[in-house]
């Protein structure tokens, strides 16, 4: 994600972003989370491109995005969250799980829906 699409990002009504900087390399993207807030019609509250660089995931940078994300959707109120994952991504898949979240439905063969109650 480039700093042009989270300025866009960042402007959307309802959307919420974590953005993890790296400070000593020029602010740098490192890891993002949105929370989406006021879903489109027929969906609920979700949470959307949680997103690493290489250079640092398996250092449990993506449960922490997540996590911040959950505070703020339990701050507002918010019942619960959903998510879809790419079915092969087992790291997302396990970090997920361990912050609560359950698969709900398998809607494509190369997707996999979660849901956590907050």
């Amino acid at each position: 994600m480039t700093v042009s699409q989270l300025r866009r990002t960042i402007a959307t009504p309802g959307l919420l972003a974590y953005t993890l900087i790296d400070s000593d390399a020029g602010d740098e993207p490192l890891g993002h989370v949105e929370l989406v807030t006021v879903p489109t019609t027929g969906t609920e509250p979700r949470l959307a491109r949680v997103l690493l660089a290489p250079a640092v995931r398996g250092r449990g940078w993506a449960a922490r995005l997540v996590a911040l994300a959950l505070e703020e959707a339990r701050a507002q109120g918010l019942r619960s969250l959903a998510l879809t994952v790419i079915a092969t991504n087992e790291a997302a898949i396990r970090t997920y799980t361990k912050l609560g979240f359950v698969i709900v439905d398998h809607p494509r063969p190369d997707a996999l829906a979660m849901r956590l109650d907050l």
